[in-house]
């Protein structure tokens, strides 16, 4: 059996081997939200306004588009902000199913405090800061 180049490929298996350098098939597109040389597409949202003061402060923001528009080659990730959500650390909305936030709240997340000498911040020091961040608590929140 003679191994020859299949003609709907870009390369033969026989010459590169696998890895990285595998042929894809030429008709294939890239997978869902992954474009050429596995960048990230940005999100159409955001594509039509790139500069984070566009948005207001209490605008909805999926996480990815958060990401996209915050961090768009940064530190944080659509995962790193799934798990502040679940660590309690970010303010979220959950509409059908899906996970948005706000650029207030991910300022408020960002926000660096104090940590006491025997580790991490109390539970009621934290909800008391949350708290002065809200509109009409008697908080800077507006």
């Amino acid at each position: 059996m003679s191994l020859r180049r299949a003609p709907e490929f870009r390369g033969a298996r026989a010459e590169g081997g696998g890895g990285a350098g595998a042929p894809v098939p030429s008709g294939r597109k890239p997978r869902h939200g992954v474009g050429k040389r596995g960048r990230r597409k940005t999100p159409k949202r955001v594509a039509r306004r790139p500069d984070p003061d566009q948005w207001s402060e209490n605008e909805l923001l999926a996480l990815h588009e958060a990401v996209a528009l915050l961090w768009p080659r940064g530190p944080l990730t659509v995962s790193s902000l799934r798990t502040a959500i679940a660590k309690g650390h970010l303010g979220h909305a959950r509409i059908a199913g899906r996970l948005y936030t706000t650029r207030a709240a991910l300022g408020a997340m960002s926000e660096c405090r104090r940590i006491p000498e025997g580790g991490r911040p109390s539970e009621a020091d934290w909800e008391a800061h949350l708290a002065s961040l809200l509109p009409g608590k008697g908080g800077r929140g507006g």
